[in-house]
Order: C-alpha cells, then sequence, then structure tokens
C-alpha cells in the first residue's frame, strides 16, 4: 500500500532513466527506471533530483530528465 503522504511531482521520459543511489555518476547505475514512472522528488543537488517511487524505493536521477507532472 503506498503511503498516503506520497504524491508524484514528476514521471520519467519515454525513453527511461538511469538511477543512482547517490549523486555520482562515477559510480555504478543502481537500476533503470521504466519510461513514464511517477516519482515524488524530495530533494534536489544541482542537476540531481532526489527521487521517491511509490513502493518507497529512493534513489537519485538527472532532474533534466524528468518530465514536471501539471497540477
Amino acid at each position: 500500500m503506498p503511503d498516503p503522504g506520497w504524491k508524484p511531482t514528476h514521471v520519467v521520459n519515454g525513453r527511461g532513466l538511469p538511477a543512482w543511489d547517490e549523486p555520482d555518476p562515477s559510480k555504478p547505475v543502481a537500476t533503470q527506471l521504466t519510461p513514464w514512472l511517477e516519482l515524488q522528488v524530495i530533494g534536489e543537488v544541482g542537476d540531481w533530483a532526489h527521487v521517491m517511487a511509490v513502493t518507497g524505493w529512493t534513489g537519485w536521477v538527472d532532474s533534466r530528465q524528468l518530465i514536471r507532472r501539471a497540477g
């Protein structure tokens, strides 16, 4: 069951997106996010977004590759 406070703010672009455990591209990619996955941005550092999925998974992505949800 999703956290009742979780609200998607962005979606992954249509190509999918690599994600890291920390905002460091020299580290190995932790996972590949699927296209159009809804995410909540919970923090930002430069061009990095700390994101959370509805499942509770968190990681870091290139914020320039996210699409902001309307609303």
